[in-house]
């Protein structure tokens, strides 16, 4: 089966995402679906009480399987860039080009998705991940300690 297909009839209808276009090994999706794939990874694979993704699978995705490297210069898991931690599940991002991301943080059961125009500046990556990393984390943390916004 063609893996769009096999995508379709697995992830895009069971999550409702909109049709992801595919460019050569590039997919495309809007940011409320990336963060839906983030949720998707935070919840080991469950979606509505189905299991879209083997909960053996989404916890390995998440372990470092891999040294890493270029462009993140993280551990990699199964598509996902795993930052060292002590927690007992990592926080985990997929980062695409051009500053596109999924941040998930487990501890405050957080995903965060970002996508940008892609440009020069977005293509160090380091503007999205400053804002999720700062202001965005910052402002999660204060929710759930019941602080004002």
């Amino acid at each position: 089966m063609p893996l769009a297909d096999y995508a379709q009839q697995q992830l895009v209808a069971p999550l409702g995402l909109a049709a992801p276009r595919y460019q050569g090994s590039i997919v495309h999706l809007r940011t409320l679906d990336m963060a839906k794939l983030g949720q998707l990874y935070l919840q080991r694979g469950q979606w509505n009480g189905q299991t879209l993704v083997p909960e053996a699978f989404a916890d390995a995705s998440i372990q470092v399987q891999h040294a890493g490297g270029p462009p993140v210069g993280l551990p990699y898991g199964y598509l996902w860039w795993v930052v060292p931690g002590k927690a007992a599940r990592p926080t985990f991002m997929a980062s695409g080009f051009g500053g596109q991301f999924i941040w998930v943080y487990p501890p405050l059961d957080l995903v965060v998705a970002t996508t940008s125009t892609v440009s020069p500046e977005s293509g160090q990556r380091g503007q999205a991940l400053q804002l999720i990393r700062n202001p965005v984390f910052a402002a999660a943390q204060r929710r759930v300690a019941g602080e004002p916004r």
